[in-house]
């Protein structure tokens, strides 16, 4: 009997069996493969984060977009479930909670790091 499975051996599968492996769970890592931390990693988004009627929206640069509580990021594109955004190792994901009226209420940015295997 296993507490967690995770479920892909890439970077973000690899990272989260050795954080969990320094508390007391029993954990399994299941992938396809025949070896570990080689393939891609994407940004996706899965379940339903933030407030219910808000939407992601997103932005890819050089550096972190400087965001604003309220600041209108209409024409971000939207960071949808289940979405792709194809990235290069070194440019920076933001993320932007907006309300039904496109004003940011919370964001978070991010490094991109693609593996030697890609």
């Amino acid at each position: 009997m296993v507490d967690v499975a995770i479920i892909g051996g890439g970077v973000c599968g690899c990272s989260l069996l050795y954080e969990l492996s320094r508390y007391d769970v029993d954990v399994v890592l299941l992938e396809k493969g025949n070896d570990v931390s080689v393939g891609t990693t994407k940004a996706t988004l899965s379940g339903k984060d933030g407030t219910a009627g808000n939407v992601l929206k997103y932005r890819l640069g050089s550096a972190a977009a400087s965001v604003s509580y309220g600041q209108n990021v209409r024409n971000w594109p939207n960071f949808t479930e289940g979405a792709d955004i194809t990235a290069t190792t070194g440019q920076v994901l933001t993320v932007v909670e907006a309300d039904q009226y496109y004003k940011a209420v919370a964001s978070g940015s991010n490094t991109v790091v693609v593996n030697a295997g890609d």
